[in-house]
């Protein structure tokens, strides 16, 4: 059994204030940590009642009747009021109280156990204000940083805190809370004048609670500054030291820094360093997505510059190619100029494929749906390679299924320009053999089922998977045999996707290769038709008639000359103006059917000129005769009231079809 001098000892020496009270609740006997944490003496307090530490009288009434008294059953639990100090200032005390009995086990008095929760109910209030103030979407980084320095000092009691940036022997004031408003933010001081130079040479806190009796009271920063108390710890971004956190003030503290003050230093600290660290991520990958950006503008305005360098002088040899092939009667002559014609398509077939999959890459494509005839765009693409097969003494066949539907709802263009892309590399990869093409309607899924089968060189194993990748060809010999980009079937697959279709390929190497399409066509139902893909003419008054006349605008001879020989095979009556001033004077006094009209002029640009005309109230058809063919390009000729366009090199079949969309 314990003695009474154990006992007592161990009250003497608790961590936490306790006080033992008679039945009356008057004080027999304190602790020293009472003494700490009420600032009454024990003298001062014994005899007295408990009722002279509660800050309010109900507190000490309500607690004598649930507990306090001589009938009252013991209760394991604890309470939190405010209670007084001496010096007149409350502060919040968690209490647990025991009776105490003699030998004959009658209650005879009270032991109350109070601990001072203040500064832990503070914590807990600063935690919560902190973790608002993190998560608020209200604020920006530095408003943020400014508020958690603030509840930094305003939790330890102190004046100053500052987030600094260091370089080299420089201190720059980053971010800054003080009630006296000095430092702002920018000031530069001297590192070695200031606390933080120790502080930054190491990893964890320094912290200095009574400067004037410390080791660092000679220091330049307490001489020149006056600050008494100090806590300290470096601030990393990214893993590379970038400052420090620092919460000081002019008056010394009693007592050292706490443990729980340290650990909210920490999480400031911990926090600052995630959030700069995420905003400098932030901030390169936005530094990173403005040079991929510039980078891609300079590979646009790259290739729209090549494409248009290399489209003047491949308009002149394609021009005049096809002005001699219809001049010259003798075969074997004009079967020349059909050979310079096909190399000079080939050359315009890669120019076009690297201008596709620059535009796939910025994104330049759309998918315009509206109605056509899938039995027209699968036989138009036929038709088209017919006369290549015959050349390479191809049987080239076509079927499609009779339940085919005669009108659907997708992107015919996008369809033909996918077929043209299969069927050209069929025919170029097959000789004296079959390229069969197979359409049929799956009514059930509601889709095209198109599939292209040659008897060709086919596609060894290791190359299947990479032939759909940009820029990857078969083989360097075949590439060498037969050229080409390697872009046409990356460009059909991007265009089948885009289409939310699939594309499959199965070949075996010098057996053939097969293709198979599976794209969204829905039927278009007679009574909801929508609505077919159709230029209007201009306001619906122009119909084909001939004589057409035509006035070209355009400043290049050899331009002017292939334009001209086109358009009169057309029986087109051609009125030329050789620059923008001429044709704004020639077009506001002149009547014509349609406008074919060059962007690069030396004097008056193109679109300046489209604008002007339309100004003037013209409303004939304007056709751009351009080079330029990027998308951003073409919808700034529309955006000048220009109806189409048409690009170099002006292609015969293509000018015909514009004739007939517009006039």
């Amino acid at each position: 059994m314990l003695s009474n001098n154990i006992l007592l000892s161990l009250i003497e020496n608790f961590p936490d204030a306790m006080i033992a009270t008679d039945l009356d609740r008057r004080i027999i006997k304190v602790n020293k940590k009472y003494e700490q944490v009420f600032g009454f003496t024990e003298q001062e307090s014994i005899g007295e009642l408990t009722r002279m530490f509660y800050a309010y009288p109900e507190d000490y009434d309500n607690q004598g009747k649930i507990r306090f008294n001589k009938e009252a059953e013991y209760k394991d639990d604890s309470y939190v009021v405010e209670y007084r100090r001496k010096d007149g200032t409350l502060f919040l005390g968690e209490t647990s109280g025991v009776p105490i009995f003699n030998e004959e086990n009658e209650k005879i008095g009270f032991i109350g156990v109070v601990r001072d929760i203040s500064q832990r109910r503070q914590f807990d209030e600063t935690v919560f204000q902190f973790h608002e103030m993190t998560n608020s979407s209200d604020l920006d980084i530095d408003e943020k940083i400014d508020k958690a320095l603030q509840l930094a000092c305003n939790y330890m009691q102190m004046d100053i805190g500052i987030l600094s940036i260091i370089e080299g022997d420089r201190y720059t004031v980053r971010n800054s809370y003080s009630r006296e408003g000095q430092p702002e933010p920018g000031q530069i001081f001297d590192l070695g004048k200031t606390y933080c130079a120790t502080t930054y040479q190491q990893d964890g806190i320094t912290a200095f609670h009574d400067v004037p009796n410390s080791e660092i009271a000679t220091h330049p920063c307490y001489k020149e500054f006056q600050l008494n108390s100090y806590i300290g710890l470096t601030i990393k971004v990214n893993g590379k030291k970038y400052g420090t956190l620092n919460i000081s003030s002019r008056n010394s503290r009693e007592h050292p820094f706490k443990k729980r003050e340290k650990d909210a230093l920490i999480v400031t600290a911990n926090w600052i360093s995630s959030a700069l660290s995420q905003a400098e991520h932030e901030e390169n990958l936005r530094a990173e997505k403005f040079r991929a950006e510039e980078t891609n503008k300079s590979k646009t305005n790259f290739i729209a510059n090549i494409s248009h360098e290399v489209r003047t002088p491949l308009n002149g040899i394609m021009g005049y190619a096809d002005i001699l092939a219809n001049m010259i009667d003798d075969p074997d002559i004009r079967k020349l100029s059909q050979k310079i014609q096909s190399s000079a398509t080939s050359l315009l077939d890669i120019l076009n494929d690297v201008i596709d999959i620059s535009k796939m890459e910025h994104g330049e494509f759309k998918i315009v749906r509206s109605t056509y005839n899938p039995k027209e765009v699968v036989q138009d693409a036929a038709d088209l390679f017919m006369a290549r097969a015959d050349e390479k003494n191809n049987n080239l066949l076509v079927k499609i299924d009779p339940s085919m539907p005669a009108e659907v709802v997708g992107d015919s263009t996008r369809i033909r320009q996918v077929l043209n892309n299969i069927l050209s590399n069929a025919v170029k990869f097959t000789k004296d053999g079959q390229i069969k093409i197979s359409a049929l309607y799956d009514h059930n899924k509601q889709n095209i089922r198109i599939q292209i089968a040659d008897t060709g060189i086919g596609i060894s194993e290791e190359m299947r998977d990479k032939v759909f990748e940009d820029y990857i060809q078969g083989d360097v010999g075949i590439t060498k045999h037969y050229g080409g980009t390697g872009l046409g079937l990356s460009i059909s697959k991007k265009l089948v996707e885009m289409m939310n279709g699939t594309i499959k390929l199965d070949s075996k190497l010098g057996l053939g290769t097969s293709l198979t399409l599976s794209i969204p066509a829905q039927i278009v139902e007679k009574e909801a038709q929508a609505p077919k893909a159709k230029k209007e003419k201009r306001g619906g008054k122009y119909k084909y008639r001939s004589p057409i006349r035509v006035s070209l605008v355009e400043d290049i001879v050899m331009n002017i000359e292939i334009a001209t020989a086109m358009l009169q095979r057309e029986n087109c009556i051609i009125d030329v103006a050789n620059n923008g001033k001429e044709a704004l004077e020639k077009l506001g006094n002149d009547h014509y059917d349609i406008i074919f009209l060059d962007i690069q002029m030396p004097d008056i640009d193109g679109i300046t000129v489209a604008k002007q005309t339309r100004k003037m109230g013209v409303e004939t058809p304007i056709i751009a005769l351009t080079a330029h063919v990027m998308r951003h390009e073409t919808e700034e000729f529309r955006r000048a009231g220009m109806d189409d366009y048409l690009p170099k090199p002006l292609v015969y079949k293509e000018l015909q079809k514009t004739l007939s969309n517009w006039v």
